[in-house]
């Protein structure tokens, strides 16, 4: 029942202060893989295939699994209307869980490194390299996992200003760890590797001792998982199989650029990259979305969420907009810093102009997702998922038995329509949500 006395403060000023910290968090790990890329980049172009082929089978294994912090920061957004921020046992409890799922996450990842890659690589090189990759950060999974939940926890209840700096500051050790491992030793894809190992297990130390979380252990873990069956029961299988989707659609298509030639895997894969990073950037607003309409939700103020809905989307697109015309007339510096060889250079200005163009859907499919996961609706974003995979998957057919080849261009047809239609289901799935939620009200 609607609460008349009580209406969730969706001013500006809210919405930066949980959109902008954030956005830090949510960037993180996309700033990491485009420090790996801008690095590595300058060293060779088969050393960026190794790296985009390692990126993207970690993201394979990661993504899917790391999928529950959209039922994490619904969960602590509610509880700080309802119940107060929550209680100590409850971050550690979900910190342990994530931890414990990253044990599983690095075992798949080393399978992947000796099994999968070795057949996916366009030459041996490249193989030995993504692989190698893949061993190192399978070893930063624990810390990356706890990471992540943390960050959940602090974006569902507004507490993450301090974690932004914390964050910050890894960032930095990263780039200047990678700086000496791959310039001074030379230690190329595994020196990589090893900066994005040292920082994550730096950050995430800090922050379990910030949040009073022990040191895990094996009974503490077992505990943990025991009390949070229930809550990861209802949004486990819904949230790992979208993650799935939006991973085979990210992943498969760079797999199927290995298989053509070196410079198609190693261009879209950077491409790939920089729409993660640009993209990523509307969980600035994503974030702000499924905070605060799940707190209306808490008190059924339905013209706050209302609101907040239709404004933020409007602001996703004015941004998208802004941000895709200045990243394709600057399109041939940012090239530039990327990477040193001409040839590359020129397919890299063509590459940001296509990411460019998907930015406006890339904006109205997050902000979505956010509504969408403030109503734990989980089933649909599995749906909108699916079926935006199927429309990739389909394009790819066709441009192959018209080309017979994929090159640097064409490879991008199927991943426009893939955002497209990402963001026309899912702007469809949260006008249904809305509409049955102010029906059901009185």
């Amino acid at each position: 029942m609607a609460d008349d006395t009580r209406r969730i403060d969706t001013s500006t000023r809210r919405i930066l202060a949980i959109g902008v910290p954030s956005l830090g968090s949510v960037l993180l790990p996309q700033l990491y893989q485009l420090t790996d890329a801008s690095i590595v980049g300058h060293v060779g172009t088969r050393y960026l295939g190794a790296i985009g082929l390692g990126q993207s089978t970690v993201s394979f294994i990661f993504a899917p699994l790391i999928s529950l912090n959209f039922a994490v920061i619904s969960r602590a957004a509610r509880e700080r209307v309802q119940d107060g921020d929550g209680s100590v046992s409850s971050v550690i409890d979900t910190t342990n869980s994530f931890i414990a799922i990253s044990f599983l996450a690095a075992i798949l990842l080393v399978i992947g490194g000796l099994f999968a890659i070795p057949h996916l690589a366009p030459t041996p090189t490249v193989a030995a390299g993504a692989s190698h990759y893949c061993f190192i950060i399978a070893l930063s999974f624990p810390a990356t996992f706890a990471i992540s939940s943390l960050m959940a926890r602090f974006n569902g209840s507004g507490k993450n200003l301090k974690a932004l700096v914390v964050l910050f500051a890894s960032l930095l050790l990263n780039l200047g760890l990678e700086v000496i491992f791959v310039f001074v030793l030379k230690l190329n894809v595994v020196g990589s590797a090893l900066g994005t190992l040292i920082a994550d297990t730096t950050t995430a130390l800090l922050l379990l001792r910030d949040q009073r979380v022990p040191i895990p252990t094996i009974p503490t873990i077992l505990r943990s998982l025991k009390r949070e069956r229930e809550f990861f029961g209802i949004a486990l299988i819904p949230l790992i199989s979208r993650s799935i989707f939006l991973v085979l659609a990210l992943s498969g298509s760079i797999y199927v650029a290995g298989h053509f030639d070196t410079v198609t895997l190693a261009t879209y894969s950077l491409g790939e990259t920089i729409w993660l990073t640009l993209g990523m950037g509307f969980d600035a607003l994503a974030v702000p979305a499924q905070v605060l309409i799940s707190e209306a939700r808490a008190i059924g103020d339905y013209a706050s969420a209302k609101r907040v809905e239709k404004n933020l989307t409007l602001v996703g697109v004015g941004i998208a907009l802004a941000l895709g015309a200045l990243a394709s007339a600057l399109r041939s510096i940012e090239a530039q810093v990327i990477t040193s060889d001409k040839t590359l250079v020129t397919y890299l200005s063509f590459v940001i102009v296509a990411v460019a163009i998907t930015l406006v859907p890339t904006a109205i499919s997050f902000v979505a997702d956010g509504v969408i996961a403030a109503f734990d609706d989980y089933r649909s974003l599995r749906i909108t998922t699916a079926a935006s995979f199927a429309v990739m998957t389909l394009a790819f057919i066709v441009v192959i038995a018209v080309t017979k080849e994929i090159t640097y261009h064409t490879i991008w047809i199927p991943f426009v329509l893939w955002i497209t239609t990402r963001a026309v289901t899912s702007y469809l799935v949260t006008a249904r949500l809305l509409r049955r939620w102010q029906r059901q009200l009185p």
